[in-house]
């Protein structure tokens, strides 16, 4: 499996500007461009194949590359909550893009291991490493639908980079917060 990518991502981040405004007790408008980029810097931290959730936040789009259909024609999608499985195209021997009927796969299913797909027919493949390409939606849905708790650890990420502006000594420690402790419920894992 070759690394997901995002495909389309979220319409909005899942906390806005006046949330973290109102939790930073900031009641202008001089430094909203510094805080959107703090909101995104947070919400990359945490959100997507990469962030420490492993885990699609704000509902979004990933695609995922296979050389072949596992056997069992299970496919793990790296990311949940899943929403629906969009497409699964296929390279056929000449190199040529093809779509996989949706009758002929099931998905997104959640088993103990994560969300998956089942595929039912295996299509004759050509030796691409990209030969399956899976595109999913997956995402807690709308902003509002990101548990309370990630929201929170992304408003403490946000207020201490707003008062820590600099980096503090020489070497990467935790941020004093409980962020770890609360975002560590809802790490999936690889």
């Amino acid at each position: 499996m070759t690394v997901p990518y995002r495909v389309v991502p979220p319409a909005a981040l899942p906390v806005s500007l006046s949330d973290a405004k109102a939790h930073l007790i900031v009641d202008h408008g001089d430094h909203d461009a510094l805080i959107e980029r703090q909101i995104a810097a947070a919400t990359d931290m945490l959100d997507g194949y990469h962030g420490k959730l492993h885990r699609a936040l704000v509902r979004q789009t990933w695609q995922v590359d296979l050389p072949g259909v596992p056997p069992g024609g299970v496919i793990r999608l790296p990311l949940g909550p899943a929403i629906s499985v969009d497409s699964i195209m296929y390279r056929d021997r000449a190199g040529a893009v093809q779509t996989l009927p949706a009758a002929d796969y099931s998905g997104p299913v959640l088993d103990g291991l994560g969300p998956f797909v089942r595929v039912r027919s295996r299509p004759d493949l050509g030796p691409w490493d990209d030969a399956v390409m899976v595109r999913f939606t997956c995402g807690a849905g709308a902003p509002e639908d990101v548990p309370a708790l990630i929201r929170q650890a992304i408003l403490l990420l946000v207020g201490h980079w707003y008062a820590q502006r600099e980096a503090a000594g020489d070497s990467l420690v935790e941020v004093p917060l409980a962020v770890s402790a609360i975002i560590a419920q809802f790490v999936r894992p690889l």
